[in-house]
């Protein structure tokens, strides 16, 4: 059997709809337009119903290929004699091997690989299972396991065409954001999942999330790193975690799920994020671990803030590079005092990278008010609406980079991994907000009444519309284009 996998930017895909099903290139219908990558085809919704009809990218693959990675957490863990629960050495795998909804031990397949019964699109998922070196509690994370994860990726990126960490909840939200930034050029699906009641139990969120995710996973192409839990599926940097024992304690304050999973997936194609880059996936990681976050409160003395940047001091030098703050509401700092002020403007001036992120849940840092306008003026960098994680996973990748200071104030505020909401960046073309296409689409079906001429006129004649609009765009100085329309 031949292990070759499809590459997503380059292989063909099939299309569903619920109207009907047909094939397409990913370089015939972009190479007018000099793009290699769609985020979905609208044409065939534009014919039949711009606002109920929603094409999916599934793989052409038939058996499509996904690694789980077991990272840290309790999918595997086996309950003992005292109660508690311990991971064992292979028990993931032979639990898994016993569900029925995971593994479909009635088809004749590849005994090295593990199988899934035929899902809604008449398609097995083929999987492996492979431990990290050492199974831990996720509260035990560090960037060196997080690394781990990533060059694992990078090792068997061109032999899968997905992956799955299986991760623990106490850390999900650190190691999410951090891998987001290690995994460069990223093409392929990441997610990563988690539970809170093992899969050796009766009843368990186990089962559901993994069988979710792998469902996602071996017939959707949503190269990000992602999380999903219970009914969501996140960009991975933008995730908290609300809760310690709700089966929905994964949150996203601040932008809306790449999917909702309910009786069907309700996927947002319009938010996930395509890389049209022709350089190689890389995994980085070699993060900077000298920095360190501090919160605001009414009654910090001088000696507590004083303490974060001054004994991160050796002689003369700052062995903490960065410092986020966590401020009140939109990024406020108290302008009655200035002892603490000092302290941070003689850290910015002594090379010390400082972010400003709000304390609170949902929201963004905007200098609206002198409590932020302050920490502007001293050169505290707004950390607009990123998580207080995410900013330090950022300033971490920035940092392990190499860059001088001045190229790292910068990127901060720049979108990287869709990290962050920035109200300054132009908007996108997109068939979902250009009556142009949409009308152009209205006009084919009233001439064309013949469906099956229709469904083959109306790609190409969008292709075209679409490098119409380009064309005039560039004389408006617009050249940004969110694949929508191929």
């Amino acid at each position: 059997m031949e292990n070759k996998v499809s590459d997503p930017s380059s292989k063909k895909f099939m299309m569903y709809s619920p109207h009907r099903k047909y094939e397409t290139s990913i370089e015939d219908t972009i190479e007018p337009l000099e793009l290699n990558e769609v985020t979905r085809s609208e044409t065939m919704g534009l014919c039949l119903s711009l606002a109920q009809v929603q094409e999916r990218y599934i793989l052409f693959e038939e058996e499509p290929r996904v690694l789980i990675l077991y990272a840290s957490g309790s999918f595997g863990c086996l309950r003992i004699p005292s109660g508690d629960y311990v991971a064992s050495v292979g028990s993931l795998e032979k639990v898994i091997r016993s569900y029925c909804i995971l593994c479909d031990n009635e088809y004749k397949g590849d005994k090295d690989w593990i199988y899934t019964p035929l899902s809604v699109f008449k398609k097995r998922v083929r999987y492996k299972v492979k431990e990290l070196s050492r199974i831990m509690p996720s509260s035990n994370m560090n960037l060196g396991i997080i690394a781990e994860i990533a060059n694992e990726i990078k090792k068997e990126y061109y032999n899968y065409e997905a992956f799955i960490i299986l991760h623990g909840t106490d850390t999900i939200g650190c190691t999410a954001p951090i891998l987001s930034f290690m995994l460069e050029n990223l093409k392929k699906t990441v997610i990563i999942t988690s539970c809170l009641i093992p899969l050796s139990e009766t009843r368990n969120d186990a089962s559901n999330n993994l069988i979710t995710a792998l469902t996602i996973a071996g017939h959707y192409w949503i190269p990000e790193v992602c999380v999903l839990f219970g009914d969501g599926l996140y960009r991975g940097n933008r995730i908290i975690k609300d809760g310690t024992s709700a089966l929905d304690l994964i949150k996203s304050p601040n932008f809306p799920p790449l999917a909702n999973i309910e009786s069907y997936f309700n996927i947002a194609w319009d938010s996930i994020l395509y890389s049209n880059t022709k350089k190689p996936f890389n995994a980085f990681t070699s993060l900077e671990s000298n920095l360190t976050s501090v919160s605001l409160f009414p009654f910090m003395s001088l000696e507590t803030l004083n303490s974060v940047f001054v004994e991160g001091v050796k002689g003369n030098i700052y062995i903490t590079l960065g410092v986020i703050i966590g401020t009140y509401g939109l990024g406020n700092f108290p302008s009655n005092r200035p002892d603490l002020l000092e302290v941070i403007k003689k850290a910015i001036n002594d090379g010390v990278i400082v972010i400003n992120v709000t304390q609170c849940i949902k929201g963004d840092v905007s200098d609206i008010y002198e409590g932020a306008v302050i920490l502007s003026k001293i050169g505290v960098i707004n950390g607009l609406d990123m998580t207080l994680k995410c900013a330090l996973a950022k300033l971490s990748y920035l940092l392990g980079k190499g860059y001088p200071t001045e190229k790292i104030k910068k990127m901060m505020i720049k979108n990287l991994r869709g990290e962050i909401t920035n109200p300054k960046e132009e908007l996108l073309f997109t068939v979902h907000t250009h009556e142009f296409l949409v009308n152009s689409s209205e006009i084919v079906r009233e001439f064309f009444p013949n469906t099956v001429k229709r469904n083959n006129l109306v790609p190409t004649l969008l292709n075209e519309a679409a490098a119409l609009v380009l064309v005039v765009n560039e004389f408006i100085g617009k050249k940004r284009y969110d694949r929508e329309t191929a």
